[in-house]
């Protein structure tokens, strides 16, 4: 469990049951300092296929996001994952990868793969992989990550 630094609450891991809204997904690009225009989110919130959004919400807030594409049994692509700039620095966006590798692992999923900011690349135990310079993590042969 982990609990917010400001609160105390209990941080939530939630499986969302639809695609968010355009702004609670702007909201997210603001307080990153991103810019996006509005109606490019559309392209985003596209939830055709295997996507599944995922969040970190304290009591009615959520405070943390990002959209998995899964591909069973190879891989899940990992985007638009962002936390609040005020949780940076708390261990949060660790924990955050943490359940969601564990949500792709229980899911059958063999790696997941990210394409983050080039000051994170080969963070968290994310490696480049051969001639890609997509960050991979895989599985071990005990089935971990």
């Amino acid at each position: 469990m982990l609990f917010d630094p400001f609160t105390n609450k209990q941080i939530l891991f939630c499986i969302m049951g639809k695609s968010p809204s355009k702004g609670i997904l702007h909201s997210f690009h603001r307080d990153a300092a991103l810019s996006m225009p509005r109606r490019q989110f559309d392209c985003v919130l596209n939830t055709k296929g295997k996507q599944r959004w995922v969040t970190l919400d304290v009591g009615n807030e959520k405070i943390g996001i990002a959209r998995l594409d899964l591909s069973t049994p190879n891989f899940c692509y990992l985007s638009n994952f962002m936390i609040k700039k005020k949780y940076h620095g708390h261990g949060i966006g660790r924990w955050f990868l943490k359940k969601i590798e564990l949500y792709c692992l229980k899911s059958g999923l063999r790696s997941v793969l990210l394409q983050p900011e080039s000051f994170n690349i080969e963070h968290d135990g994310f490696k480049l992989s051969g001639n890609s310079d997509m960050p991979v993590k895989a599985t071990d042969e005990s089935g971990t990550f």
